[in-house]
């Protein structure tokens, strides 16, 4: 099965372009637009960029430590992208790997401040995303 495009992908690319233009990027306007775009399932590139840079605002600095409810929103974004991938025969591999790795570091993360059940559960994501990187599995099964 391969993503569909729906109808009007360069008003949704657009729109997010001009939300990436704006100095004040912050995390509720980047939401307005996730929903905007996963809504209308506009543009699949446009819906995998604007998710990757959602997990990427969400995940905190590794000084501090992740509060519940962001991992928890950042898990909610993590299922959304495994919605797309696993619908989408194009995602790009090395988008799945930037989302396998993030979730692993934040598995090990979890690990180090003994949040075990967390640390495992994060870990198991990125194990099923190394499903999707392709041709990079190989590299990254053995490690």
């Amino acid at each position: 099965m391969s993503c569909k495009i729906y109808l009007h992908p360069t008003k949704s690319m657009s729109n997010y372009m001009l939300w990436q233009e704006r100095s004040n990027n912050d995390m509720a306007s980047l939401e307005r637009m996730l929903g905007k775009i996963t809504k209308s399932m506009v543009n699949a590139r446009a819906s995998i960029k604007c998710l990757h840079s959602l997990i990427k605002l969400s995940l905190p600095s590794w000084a501090v430590e992740m509060e519940t409810c962001i991992q928890e929103e950042v898990w909610t974004y993590y299922q959304e992208a495994l919605n797309i991938i696993t619908s989408c025969d194009e995602y790009p591999e090395v988008e799945s790997l930037w989302l396998m790795t993030q979730a692993w570091n934040t598995g090990i993360f979890q690990y180090s401040v003994k949040k075990y059940t967390d640390a495992e559960r994060w870990c198991a994501l990125a194990m099923r995303l190394l499903n999707y990187i392709g041709t990079l599995k190989s590299s990254y099964e053995n490690q």
